[in-house]
């Protein structure tokens, strides 16, 4: 499916993310953000192209792509976005479900003007329970002894405490998907922007999948190596979390990150 005309913009988010930018480096940004969406979320990774859409000079270009590029995530000759890659699936997931049920409801009622009144009775009786038990799946279950596995102990560490209640929702959605341990690694080695207001509510940051940020090509702070690799050994280390992306795991042969120290080369 394509795009819709309009792309969703999470303000606290792209501040947090792009406060080191110049103004130069902001309108770049954005500009190939926009073509992305409008291109069904890939674009050409040629310099020449790049700097084409983001209406730059070659000379320009190459003065501030060290500080775009960053952003984005290669694969093969094209530049993919992990946040505009997720937010495309999402549009593209409740679309189709929404023309299905479409199809499916024009379906039913011809199905019951052409049955009798009885008959139409039970139909929507059926329906009637069919959503009930649709509703009562999509409902999250509440999480035993009233606190999610672990929440507690993340919340003590997120560098800003504001609406809880949200925040436990969103954490509770999040377990679903990575175990606890990853959620803790995650929030303690995230670059977390020096001003307070730049970061993210706390379940700004768990729907938004930051724990994964690395990993899925989502934007974030420049690092160093030696910063990026301190990242991942932290997560290894605290939620045993590698990705297959960052090579062989630590103590594996062909390991690419800095020296390990002797129990973990044992192990």
């Amino acid at each position: 499916m394509s795009a819709p005309p309009y792309m969703k913009l999470y303000v606290a988010d792209y501040l947090g993310d792009t406060h080191h930018l110049g103004v130069v480096e902001h309108g770049a940004y954005l500009l190939l953000l926009m073509a992305m969406w409008r291109a069904g979320g890939t674009l050409p990774a040629a310099d020449a192209n790049l700097a084409r859409v983001a209406h730059c000079t070659p000379d320009q270009w190459a003065e501030i792509r060290g500080a775009i590029l960053p952003f984005f995530r290669r694969r093969g000759g094209r530049i993919t976005h992990g946040r505009l890659s997720r937010e495309m699936a999402k549009y593209d997931d409740t679309s189709g479900k929404r023309s299905e049920a479409g199809k499916r409801g024009a379906s039913e009622k011809a199905s019951r003007n052409k049955a009798s009144p009885s008959a139409n009775a039970l139909a929507a009786e059926s329906n009637c329970q069919h959503n009930q038990n649709q509703n009562q799946k999509e409902e999250p279950p509440t999480p035993k002894g009233g606190e999610p596995a672990g929440f507690e102990k993340w919340w003590s560490i997120y560098p800003r405490k504001t609406a809880k209640a949200s925040a436990r929702k969103a954490y509770a959605a999040a377990i679903r998907k990575v175990r606890p341990e990853i959620l803790l690694a995650a929030v303690a080695a995230y670059p977390w922007s020096p001003e307070a207001r730049f970061i993210p509510h706390p379940a700004t940051w768990l729907n938004g999948e930051r724990w994964d940020d690395e990993s899925a090509g989502a934007p974030q702070l420049p690092l160093a190596p030696a910063d990026q690799w301190e990242r991942r050994l932290l997560r290894w280390r605290m939620a045993q979390y590698w990705n297959s992306e960052w090579g062989p795991k630590p103590g594996k042969p062909g390991y690419l990150g800095p020296p390990l120290d002797a129990e973990e080369k044992a192990a």
